[in-house]
């Protein structure tokens, strides 16, 4: 049940962002929190959301690092 709960959460959270946007074409994700939310707040949400990018991105990484160990032989 909980795994329908987050994708439920993400996919409302992805249209969001989308609709953003859509209706600041043109302006990175920095811009359109800061102009949405306030200079502060803004800052905030981006630098939270771009950690949150980024720690994806190492462990997807990871992940595809051990996988290739596993089917090369090294482990």
């Amino acid at each position: 049940m909980v795994q329908i709960w987050a994708c439920l959460y993400g996919h409302i959270l992805e249209s969001a962002w989308l609709y953003l946007y859509m209706c600041h074409v043109g302006l990175s994700l920095v811009q359109i929190c800061g102009k949405v939310l306030g200079k502060w707040l803004g800052r905030l949400v981006a630098l939270l959301q771009l950690a949150f990018v980024e720690l994806s991105r190492l462990r997807i990484y990871s992940f595809c690092e051990k996988l290739s160990m596993k089917y090369s032989g090294l482990e």
